[in-house]
């Protein structure tokens, strides 16, 4: 289901300006998406977060998992973020 592959191909440099843009859709969404990315995708992701948002996403990622959140849902705000590239 993975939307955001293109983040493992993009430098840090990118990486970080996308996730400013990011910020836009709100954590819920960004929180949302992540769950369906590749391990890749969110190890780029997170080598480009200060150790507290780090945190923060691990643990908001865990608590929604335990919302039981549809792929469908997963899929909608992967591709809200996919359209800030």
């Amino acid at each position: 289901m993975a939307t955001l592959l293109r983040l493992a191909r993009m430098t840090d440099s990118e990486i970080q300006s996308w996730l400013l843009k990011a910020e836009t859709v709100g954590v819920d969404s960004f929180v949302s998406a992540m769950l369906g990315e590749q391990e890749d995708v969110l190890a780029c992701v997170r080598r480009n977060m200060s150790a507290t948002a780090r945190s923060k996403l691990d643990d908001a990622m865990q608590k929604k998992k335990q919302e039981l959140i549809s792929p469908e849902e997963i899929y909608f705000h992967a591709r809200r973020l996919e359209k800030l590239f």
